[in-house]
């Protein structure tokens, strides 16, 4: 669920990555499209798969053209689902946009008022809910008592959380940017007061359904095309499943859906509808925090420039991470099924 601030700073639109892992290339198979105008690109990926069970799935939008190809696992087809991690922290946000959008919330307000009564108190009276969804919000990566391993993620329940946000100290003095999953169960939390709904059936009906991601889920599998999860030593290991926790990484789903979600992400601020207009709210770079210029994490979304953003994502069994930009009509998906530690170091280049 980890995601490395350094390792996508690097990465500035076209997408390469340079040679690690086994020495012998695997090969790549294409399912749709073309990948001859992304030789570097495959020509580094060819380079991660460990194992034979081990892929990499890539989706790539440019205009109209969509090409999706498999470096290494011969078994993976356009159905494959993955775990996708922090990217479902993207989903996260716009779903808090939507409810911007819709005069639900005030992205500026304080964060209390839109807590359930139970864990409402004065220390989040200064903290904000755009705050954090942009990593400054004053608290800790993790809440106290949880971390990572599956069992703890199935178990951190909402009980669990009250008494961690109890006995949380919340330092927004100096608004200092920290990578916080714990923001975001915060956010899935602020989700379910103001919808009514559990977080697993707001995302489904706000975004999953209506942008046709049919097999996306933050609770199970929504198919039966699961390819085997790797460890970073290319061991067989578990998904994580998630309780109140789900906001920050629970996404699963296949190349398809995320590539669903990213063309409705280039052309959000063309359309109408209170998903799009919540979609376009997120990609704003104006929502950075504006006395930490230097900082680049906005409404969910990592800015590599103001009209190039992106998300990556590392959980037991998966890494993931996508970029688009609206105004060059491109985007990229990239997912593998084993939580390779740096896999994406030395992405590098230019958007072209």
């Amino acid at each position: 669920m980890k995601t490395k601030t350094c390792l996508w700073l690097c990465i500035v639109a076209t997408f390469f990555l340079a040679g690690c892992g086994r020495n012998t290339p695997s090969e790549t198979t294409v399912l749709r499209g073309s990948i001859d105008n992304y030789a570097a690109l495959f020509d580094g990926l060819s380079r991660v798969p460990k194992v034979e069970e081990h892929g990499v799935m890539v989706g790539l939008l440019d205009g109209d053209e969509i090409t999706i190809a498999v470096v290494g696992n011969k078994t993976f087809t356009e159905e494959t689902l993955f775990q996708y991690g922090s990217v479902t922290k993207v989903m996260t946000a716009q779903v808090i946009a939507q409810l911007a959008v819709e005069g639900v919330i005030d992205l500026n307000g304080p964060l209390n008022e839109y807590l359930p009564a139970e864990f409402q108190s004065s220390k989040w009276e200064r903290t904000t809910i755009l705050e954090l969804a942009s990593h400054v919000g004053g608290i800790p990566g993790m809440p106290p008592g949880l971390s990572m391993a599956p069992e703890d993620a199935r178990t951190f329940d909402h009980a669990a959380l009250e008494a961690a946000m109890a006995s949380t100290l919340v330092n927004n003095n100096n608004k200092i940017a920290i990578y916080s999953n714990y923001g975001f169960i915060i956010l899935g939390l602020v989700i379910e007061e103001a919808t009514g709904l559990s977080y697993a059936d707001a995302v489904q009906t706000r975004l999953f359904d209506p942008l046709g991601m049919e097999t996306a889920s933050v609770k199970g599998w929504a198919g039966d095309e699961i390819p085997p999860l790797l460890n970073a030593n290319g061991r067989l290991t578990e998904a994580v499943d998630f309780d109140v926790a789900a906001g920050a990484g629970a996404l699963r789903g296949s190349v398809l859906d995320l590539l669903s979600f990213l063309e409705a992400s280039i052309q959000a601020c063309a359309g109408d509808d209170v998903i799009a207009q919540g979609a376009c709210l997120s990609q704003s770079a104006d929502l950075r925090p504006s006395d930490k210029p230097s900082t680049s994490w906005g409404l969910g979304w990592q800015f590599f420039g103001d009209d190039t953003f992106g998300h990556g994502g590392q959980i037991q069994g998966g890494q993931a991470f996508i970029m688009v930009s609206p105004t060059k009509e491109k985007a990229i998906v990239i997912v593998t099924n084993a939580a390779t530690q740096n896999m994406f170091d030395g992405l590098a280049g230019s958007w072209v």
